[in-house]
């Protein structure tokens, strides 16, 4: 995606958030006591939750985040190793996380979905424990950024058996199709950023639905589903998911008992649609991964005013950093 000017009101709004962290902390520097940690030969970096910094860093609560929020953070995480160079580890059990099942011996819950270079962090190893700042899951929409963080990071990750086996299945479903997909986010989306309403879905849907053999919906709302099949019919494919039907967030909902599917389900989500020829996504985290799985992805982002200026802000800070004009 082409580097966008922002317009005189988003750049007072970039010079005031510059002034405001001048001093502080800056993601993309690591500073010279952190190196010395880093570089102690035993060292390994562990990328979790719970630290200060996080909502999760309070000792009275569980870790509430979605799949792809602590995705991110993963992939930002063992990016960060890479440039620090020295081994890392996710750890997804130190807390009481939404996708942790308890039906199974380990509570890494990271642990079902992939495998890790280090299995586990013995006497012999440091753990260093990441930093909130060197990896908070930011959403950058640059082309640029996403094709980074594939190379670096995503084409190496080593899926486990039973997610290998689900991941080739998605693939055989959708190859030598025509497959236009669409994400729609509901339940609990309004409470973190102003949402799109369901009929602009419809009427981009509309534009574009002629040119597709099929449309695959990722959808947390089993209502939008049902509309979507009632307008187009047998033209449209899904995964079989849990789905809400009365806005409560499905990964927040005590009552599913098997935690890990709910993994499963999303991460498959996401993975078929980055296997679409084209995609309609919002702002969430499972339809900015997808484009971590596929940097070449032709996507059109539903967005509004207020997350759109948000957005423009966190590239332009990026762009700045990768130019070397100013570290974040």
């Amino acid at each position: 995606m082409p580097f966008q000017v922002v317009n005189f009101i988003e750049l007072t709004i970039v010079r005031e958030l510059f002034q405001s962290t001048m001093g502080k902390e800056k993601r993309s520097k690591i500073d010279s006591l952190r190196r010395l940690e880093l570089q102690d030969d035993r060292a390994v970096y562990v990328i979790t939750c719970g630290i200060k910094g996080c909502v999760c860093g309070r000792e009275d609560i569980e870790c509430g985040r979605g799949f792809f929020s602590l995705f991110i953070q993963a992939a930002y995480g063992i990016q960060f190793s890479h440039r620090a160079s020295v081994p890392y580890h996710v750890d997804y059990g130190n807390l009481n996380y939404r996708y942790s099942d308890s039906k199974r011996a380990d509570s890494n819950f990271w642990n079902y979905y992939f495998n890790q270079p280090i299995k586990s962090i013995d006497n012999d190893l440091k753990p260093v424990i990441n930093r909130f700042i060197e990896l908070y899951p930011l959403k950058i929409w640059s082309r640029q950024h996403f094709r980074e963080v594939n190379k670096e990071v995503i084409r190496h990750l080593e899926f486990t058996k039973n997610l290998k086996l689900r991941v080739e299945e998605a693939i055989d479903r959708l190859k030598g199709k025509t497959v236009l997909g669409v994400h729609i986010r509901l339940t609990d989306h309004a409470d973190e950023i102003s949402p799109v309403k369901f009929e602009k879905y419809l009427s981009m849907i509309d534009k574009h639905i002629y040119h597709y053999d099929l449309l695959f919906v990722a959808t947390d709302d089993q209502h939008a589903l049902k509309e979507l099949q009632n307008k187009y019919g047998q033209k449209v494919i899904y995964n079989d998911a849990t789905r809400s039907e009365d806005n409560q967030p499905v990964h927040l909902n005590d009552a599913i008992e098997h935690r890990a599917t709910l993994g499963f389900e999303v991460f498959i989500d996401c993975y078929c649609l980055s296997l679409c020829k084209k995609v309609i996504l919002n702002h969430s985290n499972v339809s900015y991964s997808a484009l971590l799985f596929n940097p070449e992805l032709p996507y059109i982002l539903m967005e509004r005013v207020k997350p759109k200026i948000k957005r423009l802000k966190t590239l332009l800070l990026y762009y700045l950093n990768h130019w070397g004009i100013r570290k974040w």
